[in-house]
């Protein structure tokens, strides 16, 4: 025997088991949302930080009455060593191509490590050539305890040094005090944001400029 409300009921069953496996799928969706992609989504930020750096601006150059360069500044590659990292941790290899080819003898990377005190880094080679580089990237690509730094150096013209003489410096200091904030330029400063590597995030940067 067939009821009139029969069909009906079927129909209400059917819609509230399609609404019962919908409310379970948007409670699932929901957890993961808030609370699983919450987590990793914190963990990433924490693993990032921000990090906000400065390059110094180089010291403008001075050049004479008549056209001829005296003094200008120019960024050097050195060579540097982590103070916290004891002689003995360095590996017979390391200090052999050091030595051999960059001609930086043993004796003075002990010495510079025990004069470290304070200084985070010590430099154990200024003007590095583009083959010592070269070379450090191939032996200490993956060696945290050494670090490559672009330092500004001021540097007299040759050709000036033999015209005016030694005196050369003496005579320009007067122009150098004079014009300071002239010759000292401005700094770039910019933000990026730092993966848990350390390495950059590209996609992250940004200029502030300071006046």
């Amino acid at each position: 025997m067939v009821y009139p409300g029969a069909p009906n009921k079927k129909r209400f069953r059917f819609f509230i088991l399609f609404f019962g496996i919908w409310a379970a799928v948007l409670t699932v969706r929901l957890f993961y949302l808030s609370v699983i992609k919450r987590e990793s989504s914190l963990r990433a930020m924490e693993s990032e930080s921000l990090s906000s750096r400065r390059v110094s601006s180089l010291r403008g150059a001075l050049y004479s009455a008549s056209g001829q360069r005296l003094v200008y500044s120019k960024r050097i590659a050195v060579l540097c060593l982590k103070t916290n990292v004891e002689y003995r941790q360095l590996s017979d290899l390391m200090l052999e191509v050091l030595q051999k080819e960059l001609g930086i003898p043993r004796a003075l990377i002990y010495r510079e490590l025990l004069r470290g005190g304070d200084r985070d880094l010590v430099i154990i080679k200024e003007k590095c050539t583009k083959r010592d580089l070269e070379l450090l990237a191939r032996y200490l690509l993956n060696d945290k305890s050494f670090l490559v730094k672009m330092k500004a150096s001021r540097l007299y013209d040759v050709q000036a040094l033999k015209h005016y003489g030694r005196s050369l410096k003496k005579r320009l200091s007067f122009f150098e005090q004079r014009y300071n904030d002239e010759l000292a330029g401005q700094d770039w400063v910019y933000e990026e944001m730092l993966d848990k590597n350390g390495q950059a995030i590209t996609e992250t940067h940004r200029d502030i400029h300071e006046f």
